[in-house]
């Protein structure tokens, strides 16, 4: 939007096992989800508790932390869609001209739409509801994490995008995890319109060439890509892991996994 606000916003150092809100949203990397959890789960007054980014074990997070919390929340996760990089106290976000936030819990859990209407009144932000977001996140995280590899092993050079092997080995990387999904019946709590990677790859890697050094490539996706190292690296793993779970060999993103040092 071009425009730039200013936001004073009241802070707290930390949270208390006595402390009581509405709800609680969780923002953090999926590398740094481990050291919070213990912290969000021993508080016994909120009812409402969302995990937001990147998760590829929704299922899994949430069964620990039923196990750590003694009230029992009601526990679900978000995905915010907008993009960007902090510089000092200056953040640098792209989103459109409403914010979208999906949400949802795992399979069988039930969300109060109303509740969430109404944090949200007033704001840019818009729900968008999921009823698998563990099925939702895979999906998310199968696209991003091989093109943020990709990304990271050019260490963000968008001059070379055009020419370097890892864009083109990243696309034929999501179609596998995509196609493991698909096999492991997740194909209709996809995120996206999945359609494009049927397309060739040599047309997907032209257009993504195209697309991620341009300003908004640059802050949706470059920005992350190098900022999120650790949190890239962490997702790779998961999907590594699942592709020993589910049998699939998955060779071109293991291919990019040795290209940037990831084992």
């Amino acid at each position: 939007q071009k425009q730039e606000t200013i936001d004073k916003i009241n802070v707290v150092n930390e949270l208390k096992p006595e402390d009581e809100y509405d709800m609680i949203f969780v923002v953090v990397q999926k590398s740094q989800l481990k050291n919070v959890l213990p912290i969000v789960a021993q508080n016994t007054k909120c009812q409402t508790v969302i995990w937001v980014g990147n998760n590829m074990t929704a299922k899994q997070t949430y069964r620990e932390f039923m196990s750590l919390s003694q009230t029992k929340p009601n526990v679900l996760f978000g995905f915010l869609s907008c993009g960007g990089h902090r510089e000092d106290n200056i953040v640098y976000n792209w989103h459109g001209s409403t914010c979208e936030m999906t949400l949802g819990g795992i399979k069988g859990v039930q969300v109060n739409k109303e509740l969430f209407k109404k944090a949200f009144k007033g704001t840019c932000l818009q729900a968008e509801f999921r009823p698998d977001m563990n099925a939702w996140l895979k999906y998310h995280g199968a696209l991003i994490t091989p093109i943020c590899l990709a990304i990271e092993y050019e260490k963000g050079e968008t001059k070379r995008i055009h020419h370097f092997k890892a864009l083109r080995l990243s696309v034929k990387a999501v179609k596998e995890a995509i196609a493991m999904y698909e096999k492991m019946g997740y194909l209709k709590d996809a995120p996206h319109d999945m359609k494009f990677f049927q397309w060739p790859t040599s047309i997907i890697s032209y257009l993504m060439a195209w697309f991620l050094p341009t300003k908004t490539g640059h802050l949706i996706a470059i920005d992350h890509a190098m900022a999120a190292q650790s949190e890239i690296a962490e997702l790779s793993q998961e999907i590594l892991s699942f592709s020993k779970t589910y049998n699939q060999s998955l060779p071109a993103f293991k291919e990019l996994c040795l290209l940037c040092n990831l084992k």
